[in-house]
């Protein structure tokens, strides 16, 4: 049975009838669906996350992107954070960018995915860190680093930069925050990025197809290597 024959019945079996919106109820209450094992739709799956591309994904009609991206996307991300660290916005952090090239004021920002991601694009000025659960990559990192330092961590859209937060809280660290929305608010905001010659890019690892559907901004190009 195809991947999109999959879609098709589960959705109209089980979905379309609930005229779901995209909402955080409502995609608190997909997940719940799709993890019922007579529904069988895994976490994660190819068919799970179709599904989410056709209820709570962003879509463009003749060539003008909706607003129901940005409202999907924050409702995908109000469910799945568990709130564990502050958080902190695109704009706060631009705005906290150009204080910092303005005054003296510093702080550190992490990039905690892969290093295939970060070598296809990144944050301006930000540290490759990447996703290392057992902490001994950041200790060695941090080790002469204040425990009051302002660290400000992202991923793709947030929740694995979430888990680094909560060992560096763990650890002693006490002025933490997650990038709401990760790189993909960043680029779907067409705010900079960069390559690791410095040179500005519109490229973004996707992470994988699935997880790509939110990277919804104009002009972007999704990719796994850098060109």
């Amino acid at each position: 049975m195809n991947l999109f024959y999959q879609v098709e019945q589960k959705y109209n079996y089980f979905v379309k009838p609930l005229n779901l919106y995209p909402t955080q109820k409502n995609f608190r209450m997909l997940l719940n669906l799709c993890s019922k094992p007579s529904l069988g739709l895994p976490l994660y799956s190819g068919v799970f996350f179709a599904l989410l591309l056709l209820i709570f994904g962003c879509t463009k009609a003749c060539g003008q992107q909706t607003i129901a991206g940005q409202a999907s996307y924050n409702a995908m991300l109000t469910a799945l954070y568990k709130n564990t660290v502050p958080t902190i916005s695109t704009q706060q952090l631009a705005t906290t960018q150009q204080q910092q090239t303005e005054s003296s004021s510093c702080f550190l920002l992490l990039d905690t995915r892969e290093i295939t991601e970060y070598n296809v694009s990144h944050l301006p000025n930000a540290i490759f860190a990447g996703y290392n659960n057992d902490f001994e990559t950041y200790a060695s990192l941090l080790a002469s680093t204040p425990k009051n330092q302002t660290i400000i961590l992202y991923c793709s859209i947030g929740y694995r930069s979430e888990r680094i937060g909560e060992k560096l809280l763990q650890n002693g660290f006490t002025n933490v925050y997650n990038l709401w929305g990760g790189l993909f608010a960043w680029a779907n905001e067409q705010r900079p990025l960069v390559q690791a010659s410095g040179k500005k890019t519109n490229q973004v690892h996707p992470y994988s197809n699935q997880w790509g559907i939110w990277l919804y901004g104009e002009d972007i190009l999704k990719t796994y290597q850098p060109q």
